[in-house]
């Protein structure tokens, strides 16, 4: 993924330089034509008001289906730059893995070595195999939260002398553009581990410095329990335990069985008794107990420590690990501002300043798109879009002109306020059938507008119509509190103007919400 999204903003960042409105006329025409990038609201309390309140992870896709259908065509030095992300991200688990693994044998080996004169001290295996790995895994977990206060100086020592951190500065200092543009603007800083820093890229390279190093300690683990299975097979062990402080037998037998408590129920045989701990203390001095075939029974325990306390752990973290990566790459991808303008334009209807095919052309195959039409009989409610107009002139206005109106107006404007005015609509519906909606025509209509009318189109029934009504500049101008038939002027749109409204609400692809025609 992150290679993808480095391509992304690469691609982005070129694109840039072609005019805006072939970057808007390209992008709202793959919105158009592509279901997957519509915006679709979440959440329990998401409105068809609140289209735009996305999860990351649903942007993402947004973006990433984009990219898809774009088909933007490689260039020398994108397609150089993205192969050696991916070969990288690729061979540094595997190159780490392998080292791991042949660590993990060799230590194993050597701590398992038995030549018959002493049995093998199961407290210098524990400590070597599990005990150390299981300090550097607490440290390690001092770097999930971030930058902590007063513990950064520590948390970056850990992080310098983690092997994914110098694997992943050796990636960015290896992978670098053929270009002029920093690696900063395309993400690339991701690839250089833990920082201390709050942006997207560093949070990208924390997470890619852990998941990368739990490769190394999985190969250990792996790589020891592939040795001890071996030694096993073809060698006679004897197991002990053996330490010159003054431990009673009992103390350790409760130890060993409560450190075996999580599969001692399915898999007692890796559950050693009291008494098999008893048997295999030894001292040095005394040579090799007596009953050194009876203490080969350790082993089952010792390969189930390794597996619970060693290798499950790790494979824990880098599950973490792996699902932090993906939110932070989806983070570094929309922190982006060439995204963020990617997301508007998919988003915002193109409209051309110019008689012209409508927007919905692209997607629906309408050649023109429907004409005004007049108001339909019945009672209305008025809603003021975006302080139009005062509301006591405008209803005055359409009175002269028939309209039975509601004795209230709604005043709306924006997101919030629309979403806090739909309870006074739903109040007026009872008693009226339809809503007429003034707005300026010579201001573009926003998403925002589209989205209160789709709203409510939802709140009326079946019959009832939206009725659009977009106000020219003159007739604004001249009304005033006091009106006479004399000083209103008629409300004509230019036709540019009037071509504009009918694109957008042809564009809404909603029955119940029409355009007015702007004079009668």
């Amino acid at each position: 993924m992150l290679a993808t999204v480095v391509d992304i903003r690469h691609w982005l960042h070129e694109d840039a330089a072609q005019p805006i409105a072939l970057r808007h006329k390209r992008d709202r025409a793959l919105a158009l034509l592509e279901p997957a990038l519509a915006t679709i609201a979440v959440g329990p309390s998401a409105s068809s008001l609140e289209p735009h309140r996305l999860d990351s992870k649903a942007q993402t896709a947004r973006v990433v289906t984009w990219w898809q259908r774009l088909e933007a065509e490689p260039t020398p030095n994108r397609t150089a730059l993205v192969a050696k992300i991916r070969l990288a991200l690729r061979s540094a688990p595997f190159l780490l893995g392998l080292l791991g693994l042949a660590l993990g044998a060799g230590a194993a080996s050597a701590a398992l070595a038995y030549d018959g004169s002493h049995p093998v001290n199961l407290i210098a295996v524990l400590m070597l195999l599990v005990g150390l790995p299981g300090v550097f895994l607490l440290l390690t977990l001092l770097l999930l939260p971030g930058r902590m206060p007063g513990l950064g100086w520590l948390q970056q020592l850990l992080a310098n002398l983690n092997l994914g951190q110098w694997l992943t500065r050796w990636l960015s200092y290896k992978i670098a553009t053929q270009d002029d543009q920093p690696l900063d603007t395309l993400g690339l800083s991701a690839l250089s581990g833990w920082r201390a820093s709050r942006s997207a890229a560093a949070r990208v390279g924390k997470w890619l410095m852990l998941a990368i190093s739990q490769a190394f300690t999985i190969g250990f683990f792996v790589g020891a329990l592939v040795a001890l299975f071996a030694l096993v097979s073809f060698t006679d062990l004897a197991f002990g335990w053996s330490t010159t402080l003054e431990l009673a037998p009992q103390s350790v037998a409760n130890w060993v069985q409560t450190s075996a408590l999580p599969w001692a129920a399915w898999l007692p045989q890796a559950a050693p008794s009291a008494e098999l701990v008893l048997q295999s203390q030894y001292f040095r001095a005394a040579g090799a107990p007596a009953n050194a075939q009876q203490l080969g029974g350790w082993w089952p325990y010792l390969v189930m420590c390794l597996l619970i306390y060693g290798l499950l752990p790790r494979l824990l973290l880098l599950l973490v690990s792996r699902w932090r990566l993906a939110k932070a790459t989806q983070g570094l991808l929309l922190d982006d501002p060439q995204v963020d303008a990617l997301l508007e334009r998919l988003e915002t209807p193109w409209v051309e300043r110019s008689i012209s095919a409508p927007e919905t052309d692209i997607g629906t195959g309408i050649a023109q798109p429907p004409a005004a039409v007049g108001l339909p009989q019945g009672r209305y409610a008025l809603v003021v879009w975006n302080q139009a107009v005062a509301p006591a002139p405008i209803m005055a206005w359409l009175q002269q002109r028939q309209v039975e109106l509601d004795a209230q107006a709604l005043q709306l404007s924006g997101h919030r306020a629309a979403t806090q005015g739909l309870a006074s609509v739903t109040e007026q519906l009872v008693s009226v059938q339809h809503l007429v909606v003034v707005t300026k025509s010579w201001e573009p209509p926003l998403l925002e507008l589209h989205d209160l009318l789709q709203a409510l189109a939802k709140l009326l029934k079946p019959e009832g119509r939206v009725m659009v009504l977009p106000l020219s500049l003159a007739l604004v101008g001249s009304m005033s509190d006091e009106l006479s038939d004399a000083d209103v002027s008629a409300n004509q749109l230019s036709a540019v103007d009037e071509r504009i409204w009918q694109q957008s609400i042809a564009s809404l692809n909603n029955p119940k919400i029409l355009l007015a025609t702007s004079d009668e």
